[in-house]
């Protein structure tokens, strides 16, 4: 008699083991890459973030009106004037200074042409947010600032002539930072759908777990299996329950947009 078992009691299928038992692994390995994630995020460090915003706005429509032409410093503008956002701040726990800035911060457009450049809203005076417009002919506008503590930014505003699409490129390099980090922020229609649709696929992909945990919970009381398996079902349940909450803060993370408005 297997001493592990009690009188009464059943040993479970091959087939609720090996489910049981991958089951298992598939949680705890997920615990763990979610463990060391979750810690590589809490690291105090310099974190320089940037989100441009999705929707862009048409200030005039080439074409559309010939009862009036637009003109830029005495040249007539053929092109769509079009207006862009874009956030920028420390999304670290360890404040960006000035002298921490190695090379410059450049927010760069290419075939258009850069009209002008405005500093919309910071999140506080003492940041000394501002904008170096030197090289605006060029598509090139340059940020710089004194301090930026923890959530600390600001919010620019681009108008130029050409194509709503426009590409727009980042450089500049911050003091142990590698890169600079461009955001994906889901404030359009498409945006918000595609993020539901995450959450969908990783609710589905959590709960799949919690079902054949269930499925098994209810065999165990059906057949009187060992405590031991009962105590593991549990087990299971906890553990999925930690893994869907680091999944939901990872994709969260990834799709934050700036602590402030546009």
């Amino acid at each position: 008699m297997d001493s592990g078992t009690n009188p009464g009691e059943t040993r479970p299928s091959r087939f609720h083991r090996f489910v049981f038992h991958w089951i298992t692994q598939f949680i705890f390995g997920g615990c763990t890459v979610g463990g060391f994630l979750m810690f590589f995020i809490a690291r105090e460090v310099r974190e320089l973030t940037i989100s441009v915003n999705p929707v862009r706005t048409t200030v005039i429509k080439a074409g559309q009106s010939s009862q009036f032409n637009v003109t830029y410093r005495g040249m007539e503008l053929s092109n769509d004037v079009n207006a862009v956002q874009i956030a920028l701040w420390n999304a670290g726990k360890r404040p960006i200074k000035r002298d921490e800035i190695l090379a410059p911060i450049w927010v760069s457009m290419t075939n258009v042409q850069v009209l002008e450049a405005t500093v919309r809203s910071t999140s506080r005076d003492v940041t000394q947010f501002t904008l170096d417009s030197s090289n605006m002919q060029l598509g090139m506008i340059g940020i710089s600032w004194r301090i930026l503590e923890k959530s600390d930014g600001g919010s620019i505003q681009i108008i130029y002539a050409g194509s709503p699409t426009a590409p727009i490129s980042f450089q500049g390099i911050i003091q142990e930072q590698s890169h600079l980090n461009v955001v994906t922020t889901p404030s359009d229609k498409l945006s918000k759908n595609s993020f539901r649709l995450m959450m969908l696929l990783i609710g589905s992909f959590i709960l799949f777990p919690l079902w054949m945990a269930v499925r098994f919970w209810g065999a165990v009381e059906r057949r009187g299996i060992s405590v031991h398996y009962r105590k593991e079902a549990i087990v299971i349940f906890g553990c999925s329950g930690c893994l869907a909450i680091c999944l939901a803060f990872l994709v969260w993370y990834q799709l934050r947009g700036p602590p402030f408005a546009f």
